[in-house]
């Protein structure tokens, strides 16, 4: 792994994503693509489809995935420094899977 994959990886672990989730192929999927083709201003659903078309899953699958992955990644969290608290939902106290994929892309494309 070598480039951009494996910043995507290294983030991914780093914001204690575990690899052994399919959320977690998913999100680093979303991300990739979300680099590659500049949704990162733009995100929405079209990068949701193109996962489940790419996985033969549906949109809602490939949410939920996402979502189980870094949920169980929030509950994992230990620093109350963590980036991953900021992006957790006051109300319902998980995290949106959009706003960690754009973010993740957009702090992956400035930052590394």
């Amino acid at each position: 792994m070598e480039g951009m994959d494996a910043k995507v990886f290294g983030f991914l672990l780093r914001y204690g994503m575990n690899p052994k989730h399919m959320g977690f192929k998913y999100a680093f999927d979303a991300i990739t693509l979300c680099i590659e083709k500049g949704y990162i201003d733009n995100f929405g659903r079209e990068v949701y489809q193109r996962l489940a078309d790419l996985h033969g899953k549906s949109v809602s699958s490939v949410l939920k995935c996402i979502k189980n992955a870094t949920d169980a990644a929030l509950m994992r969290c230990q620093d109350p420094a963590s980036p991953m608290l900021l992006l957790q939902n006051s109300e319902s106290g998980s995290v949106k899977c959009g706003e960690f994929i754009a973010s993740a892309a957009a702090i992956i494309s400035h930052i590394y």
